[in-house]
């Protein structure tokens, strides 16, 4: 056993020195966003039975670094809920992810990221549709990010959102929510 740990940390000294240069690294290093806005979802139920849809808010965190030129990754931290537009019921989904950016376009910037999570259905009235869902959590998203201050690798900006949450189905319950967020994201690039 003593003697895998000390080729384990030997492994990991030589590997030190092949990352990224520093010329190779993305200018902009270190990041934080925070976003928030209107949530749209729709839900199946605990039954498999579309539970209708719901509307509220939602947010997010994400942090990370651009580890070239254009491609960042990070954790996103984020959940949404709401209130259902037809049926009596109440909505949340929420959940952790890795995940991965590219600066597709000039400031356009897209984001997916695949994680654990959960949601649940609460129904408000007899017999209105409940169910929960956990297990996996995937993100998609796209902003369009304004600098406001600092030079061209770092500072604050704003960026307006489009982010999607879906938590699907698993073993024991055909539950999930899916969820939409249109909102405005707050930023900040440390850079290099």
């Amino acid at each position: 056993m003593m003697r895998a740990m000390h080729r384990l940390i030997l492994l990991v000294l030589f590997a030190l020195p092949l990352h990224a240069a520093d010329d190779d690294r993305g200018p902009r290093g270190l990041f934080l966003a925070s976003g928030g806005g209107v949530a749209f979802g729709t839900a199946l139920d605990g039954q498999g039975e579309d539970a209708g849809a719901f509307v509220g808010n939602g947010g997010y965190l994400r942090v990370g670094e651009e580890v070239l030129p254009g491609l960042t990754l990070g954790l996103l931290f984020g959940g949404a809920g709401g209130a259902a537009t037809e049926e009596d019921f109440t909505a949340g989904v929420g959940g952790f992810a890795l995940q991965v950016g590219w600066r597709a376009a000039w400031d356009l910037v897209l984001t997916g990221g695949v994680g654990v999570g959960g949601g649940s259905l609460t129904a408000e009235v007899d017999d209105g549709p409940e169910g929960s869902a956990g297990g996996s959590f995937y993100q998609l998203g796209a902003a369009y990010e304004l600098k406001l201050t600092g030079g061209p690798h770092n500072g604050w900006g704003v960026a307006p959102a489009l982010t999607w949450l879906f938590v699907p189905d698993f073993d024991g319950s055909p539950a999930r929510l899916s969820t939409v967020l249109v909102g405005v994201d707050g930023f900040w690039y440390a850079g290099r």
